[in-house]
Formats: structure tokens, C-alpha cells, sequence
């Protein structure tokens, strides 16, 4: 699950958001402290969760105050966790 932040003030986003912005004003080093100090030990699984076909999982949604910011996707057996492949790739070509 990837967390989204706003790139001008660090603010945390809805997921699925994307502000029209492409600069980034806040360093990665204070996002990190950001969600490991604040957000990370606040998110809640929501109670529910819906079922997505193609991919035969379930998604269970996650919030931080007010916001859904991320979701987990488990396997139809309801004991594994479905990667998220474009994330991964993703993280493997950071520095």
C-alpha cells in the first residue's frame, strides 16, 4: 500500500488523488518522519470491505482521520496478501 502526499505542502492525500502539481517542495526525509511519527500509528482498517472480480480479492480500505487513503488487497482465501506489482517495480528503481 503507498501512501499519496502532496508534493507543495506534505499534506496527506484521498487516495486516488493527484494534485495538477509535478514539483516537489517537500523533501522525502521529512515525509518519512511525517508518517512514521503521525500517520502510520493513526491509519484504521475500515469495517468492510468489497469484492473485486477480476482479480478475485477482497479489498479492505484504510483511513487516516476523515480519509480513505489506501486500500490491501487479500487474496478470494482471505490468508494472503495480492502484491501490488506496479508498486513494487516502482520502489525497485528509487536510488
Amino acid at each position: 500500500m503507498a501512501l499519496e502526499f502532496d508534493p507543495l505542502t506534505g499534506k496527506l492525500l484521498p487516495k486516488s488523488y493527484h494534485p495538477p502539481v509535478f514539483q516537489n517542495q517537500v523533501s522525502p526525509a521529512k515525509i518519512k518522519s511525517l508518517a512514521a511519527a503521525k500517520i502510520i500509528p493513526q491509519l484504521k482498517v475500515l469495517e468492510g470491505v468489497k469484492f473485486r472480480m477480476p482479480e478475485s480479492c477482497f479489498v479492505v480500505p484504510f483511513a487516516y482521520q476523515n480519509l480513505i487513503v489506501g486500500e490491501l488487497k487479500i487474496y478470494y482465501d482471505g490468508v494472503h496478501v495480492v502484491p501490488d506489482y506496479p508498486l513494487d517495480s516502482e520502489i525497485k528503481r528509487l536510488p
